[in-house]
């Protein structure tokens, strides 16, 4: 009986450490929460939101389900907890999150692919409130966006302008610009700072501009720019100046006190692009919008035949002038023509682009004659006026004279005696044809060329074709986009690297070299990305996670650095050198 008992017993504990380990087990299996800061917030206003991923080594979250917010991804964090002597690894994605619209939001289920399995998180609800920060002047901070023309012509110029106004100081100011999409777009400039008043009340401004030409036409929207800072709540031991002068997108200032991460955004703009009108007219259209003229000159208005006179046309004016191509010239039949590479002056500042275009071409005429040359005409579109004008110079005169005749060789014959025919005696005319020995001296008996040397001699064309062969295919440069751009990052790095080099140029060898990395990898070749689209590219390519966020979120700050113009110090220079090459490394 006593037996029995005891067997039941060691039934009964097996069975509870059974259970137990099933219960470690299920503590310790995989698992995913998202959570946020707040559910309810105001439009401008970010919420911010983790999704924490518990006993995997590694994953991704899918956030393109979330439609109503624009989603900033803020890298990721790692922990490790111990429970019973058993280590448990959590990873934590952080995310900004910004409404698009006031309303009763949702941030959807995300999926979290981790090597252990997929996961899915639970949806969060989020209200929205109408009130919009960013458009009122009453407020503490505030930023604003607008257009110098919403309804521009097709390859007219008009100014983008940011402005942030604050009435305290803040901390590390990052803007994530607008893509643009629709328009080509170049900064004017650095950011400007200043005073200004409104109401009675001082803020300090802080004001970045760009150039936008549209590329097509129809209704363009200019996404919002969004700006996130750092406000230090700050203790009462002592005071300073509510404003600074320093350059505001450019890092944090010593300061003491908590951080509190906030972040503002602009209104979306509209652009309704309108074509130009049907043009009629009988000369060429220049594709040049805004105000232009022409200007030519001619090097000289004789010479002789074969040889060059430099023809000189000069396009200048404001507005698309970069794509100004040189005019066509009418010239008579037998002249010949070669261009150089045209010269570019031109300034890009508030009004947007303006200067010239030099155009340079040799003339030679082939026949003598007295040419009259057309004048060169440019037909452009003048937004002033909304019309076709067509501006040309004045005609060209050109006179071609003969060449100096080459002297003839003259053969004299001997006289003719009688009517038969009768041999001629040749007369020499010149010495410039050696005399002809006749005498058995002349001949001389040639050693014949040994074998070998015979061999030799054949061997060594070849030798040197093969050569020449090996140097050309070990330095020919790949067509392929992938080597192009990979070599452009190298290229960008060593640049950023040289001695000496400003910080400008500095940030924009970084960048350069960033975006071509990632675009070597997807095998295209490009000038700019966003972090957005980093990511995006970066993704199909099989490129691990981290490296993902870590290529995304350095290129934000070194856009951030771009565009706040605050100048860098040698540490800060040094570790965005080392974090670039680190990234492009790893990318490659």
């Amino acid at each position: 009986m006593i037996h029995s008992a005891g067997k039941i017993i060691v039934a009964a504990l097996a069975v509870m450490a059974g259970a137990a380990w099933l219960l470690s087990a299920s503590a310790f299996a995989a698992s995913v929460q998202a959570s946020v800061d707040r559910n309810a917030a105001a439009l401008g206003e970010s919420i911010q939101l983790q999704v924490s991923a518990t006993g995997v080594q590694q994953g991704d979250v899918d956030v393109a389900p979330i439609r109503d917010f624009k989603v900033i991804s803020r890298g990721e964090s790692r922990s490790l907890h111990v429970v019973n002597g058993r280590q448990t690894q959590e990873i934590t994605f952080n995310y900004t999150l910004i409404p698009v619209k006031a309303g009763n939001l949702r941030i959807p289920p995300l999926e979290v692919r981790t090597p252990e399995g997929t996961y899915s998180t639970l949806k969060i609800d989020v209200v929205v409130s109408e009130k919009q920060q960013g458009e009122s002047d009453e407020q503490d901070i505030f930023v604003l966006a607008e257009v110098s023309n919403d309804a521009p012509y097709e390859g007219e110029q008009l100014v983008y302008t940011f402005h942030f106004y604050r009435s305290f100081r803040i901390s590390d100011a990052r803007l994530q610009k607008p893509a643009f999409s629709g328009f080509t777009a170049e900064q004017i400039g650095k950011e400007q700072s200043d005073i200004t008043v409104i109401k009675g009340r001082r803020f300090h401004r802080n004001t970045l501009s760009f150039i936008l030409i549209p590329l097509s036409t129809g209704l363009k929207t200019i996404e919002p720019a969004v700006l996130e800072y750092d406000v230090i709540q700050r203790d009462h031991r002592g005071g300073s100046s509510p404003f600074d002068f320093d350059s505001l997108f450019g890092g944090p200032f010593f300061n003491t006190g908590r951080v509190e991460t906030r972040t503002l955004q602009t209104r979306p703009i509209d652009v309704a692009v309108r074509p130009l009108p049907d043009y009629h007219g009988p000369h060429p259209f220049s594709g040049l919008v805004g105000k232009m003229d022409i200007r030519a000159a001619l090097e000289k208005h004789a010479l002789k035949a074969g040889e060059s006179a430099t023809l000189t046309i000069v396009v200048e004016g404001s507005g698309n002038i970069p794509d100004a191509e040189a005019p066509v010239v009418d010239l008579p039949d037998g002249f010949k023509v070669y261009e150089d590479a045209p010269r570019e002056d031109i300034a890009l500042d508030g009004n947007g682009y303006s200067g010239k275009k030099t155009f340079r071409m040799a003339l030679v005429p082939l026949e003598p004659g007295d040419y009259r040359l057309a004048p060169a005409r440019l037909t452009y579109f003048d937004t002033a006026s909304e019309t076709y004008e067509t501006r040309e110079t004045a005609p060209f005169s050109l006179t071609v004279l003969k060449r100096e005749a080459e002297e003839e060789m003259r053969v004299v014959p001997a006289p003719v005696a009688g009517n038969g025919p009768a041999k001629q005696k040749v007369a020499f005319t010149g010495r410039d044809i050696l005399p002809i020995k006749d005498d058995l001296s002349a001949l001389e008996n040639q050693r014949p060329l040994p074998l070998p040397a015979f061999l030799g001699l054949l061997g060594v064309p070849a030798i040197l074709f093969v050569l020449a062969g090996g140097i050309f295919l070990f330095t020919r440069k790949s067509d392929d986009p992938a080597d192009i751009m990979a070599r452009r990052a190298r290229i960008s790095l060593k640049s950023a690297g040289a001695a000496g080099i400003e910080d400008d140029a500095f940030l924009s060898c970084l960048y350069r070299a960033l975006v071509s990395a990632i675009l070597s990898r997807a095998g295209v070749q490009g000038e700019s990305l966003t972090w957005t689209e980093a990511e995006a590219i970066l993704g199909p390519a099989d490129v691990p996670v981290e490296v993902r966020q870590a290529a995304s979120a350095l290129l934000e700050r070194i856009e951030s650095a771009r565009f706040g113009g605050k100048p860098l110090d040698a540490r800060e220079r040094n570790r965005l050198l080392s974090e670039t090459r680190d990234v492009v490394r790893r990318i490659s």
